[in-house]
Parts: structure tokens; C-alpha cells; sequence
């Protein structure tokens, strides 16, 4: 039920059905699914964050997210369980990116931010390309790849293009075409941030809004393997 809640954003009810499913689990003693419910818990708090306009009760569910997050790591870690950490770390980057729209300019603290943001999608992507797991990296990364372009501290349009287009190109190798419209979606919202300099982006940006992304050569970027 959790899930369903979540997908209809229905936030406060997703967190609490998490939550019975956790303390479930820790009673049962299965702590691969207590970790899970850990992160949903957590993702489920990012996402209620997002909407909340008090700042201070926006940081107070992203630290909740982020202990959550560092629990289910802790439980992983110890057991070994190297997919469900692959998935932590990426939910636990996303956190620090959120915190980073509440941070200032110029406040200490945003430069630590910034660097357990990379730390931790580094750690993510890592596991993924380890275990194999081709379109699950590809997927993930496009999350990343939306943090550089939306979140002001972390804005990097040239490093978010090229994340995005090493994700389309795994989604056309693999056949996955509402993944391939999503990286398409979002390749025409990177252009649509060019166009302030550089007004002849907002053809690209409507070819790629649309579906129609303009002819350019194929090129293969290398993926790097950081091992955790």
C-alpha cells in the first residue's frame, strides 16, 4: 500500500503504511525488506519535503530521510547487500541535492553538500555497474543528470546533457521507450535553460520536447566503475 500512496502522492499516507511495514519486518527479523522500507520511508519523506513550504519543516524530513537512508545503508553494509545499497546511495544523494535548494549562497555548509552528493552517486552508480545492472545505471543516472540541471547550487548543463544522453543510448540499445522519452523530455528541458545564451537551442529544445531529436552523431562515453 505504501507504493500505491507514493505513486498517487499521497506522501504523509505512504510514509505511515512504510513505517507498519518496517516495524513488521524488524519484529519478523527480515532485514533485507526492513532495509527497503527504510529507503521508501525516506524517498517518501524527500518527496513530502518538495511540497512543503515551511523551510523548516522541509529540513526537518529531509534529516529524517537522511538517518533513515544511513540505517538502511548501516544494514546493508553488513549483510552484504549490494543491489539494495546501490539504491541507498543514489536516494541518499538525491537527499543532500534537496537539502542544497534550501542552503544559500555563500553558507559553509553547501560545499559538503555538494561533495556527499558526488560521494554518494558515485557509490551508487558503482554497485550498479558492478552487479551489471545496464538499464537500472542508466535510469538512476538520469536522476543525477535532472539534479545538475534543477538544483542552482549543483547547475551543470554540459555535465547533465551528456548523463542524459549516455542514459538514451542505453534505453534505445535496451528497447525501453518510456525511459527513452523521459531522457528525451529531459534533454529539451536542458535546451530550454540554453536559451538565454543561446537563442538557437530552442529549436533543439522543441525538436527533443517533442519526441523529434535532431540528427547527431552517436558517440560512446565511457563509463567510469567506482568501486565502493
Amino acid at each position: 500500500m505504501g507504493r500505491i500512496y507514493q505513486d498517487w502522492g499521497k506522501y504523509e499516507e505512504a510514509i505511515a503504511h512504510h513505517q507498519q511495514s518496517r516495524e513488521i519486518y524488524q519484529q519478523l527479523g527480515k532485514t533485507d525488506s526492513l532495509s527497503r522500507q527504510l529507503r521508501h520511508i525516506a524517498n517518501s519523506q524527500r518527496q513530502l519535503a518538495r511540497e512543503t513550504v515551511d523551510r523548516t519543516a522541509a529540513i526537518s524530513l529531509l534529516t529524517q530521510a537522511e538517518q533513515h537512508l544511513e540505517q538502511a545503508i548501516q544494514l546493508n553494509i553488513d549483510r552484504e547487500y549490494r543491489e539494495n545499497l546501490a539504491y541507498d546511495y543514489i536516494a541518499l544523494s538525491l537527499v543532500c541535492s534537496d537539502f542544497l535548494r534550501h542552503i544559500p549562497a555563500g553558507d559553509p555548509t553547501q560545499p559538503i553538500r555538494i561533495a556527499q552528493f558526488e560521494n554518494n552517486y558515485s557509490m551508487g552508480l558503482g554497485h550498479f555497474t558492478a552487479l551489471g545492472q545496464t538499464v537500472n545505471l542508466a535510469e538512476k543516472t538520469l536522476d543525477i543528470a535532472r539534479a545538475y540541471l534543477e538544483i542552482p547550487a549543483l547547475e551543470n548543463l554540459n555535465l547533465a546533457e551528456s548523463l542524459t544522453r549516455q542514459s538514451l543510448q542505453t534505453f534505445e540499445e535496451f528497447n525501453r521507450r518510456r525511459l527513452q522519452a523521459d531522457a528525451l523530455k529531459l534533454l529539451g528541458e536542458i535546451y530550454k535553460h540554453r536559451i538565454p545564451h543561446q537563442p538557437d537551442a530552442a529549436t533543439t529544445a522543441v525538436q527533443f520536447c517533442l519526441g523529434q531529436p535532431p540528427t547527431l552523431p552517436r558517440t560512446r562515453h565511457p563509463r567510469k566503475s567506482h568501486r565502493s
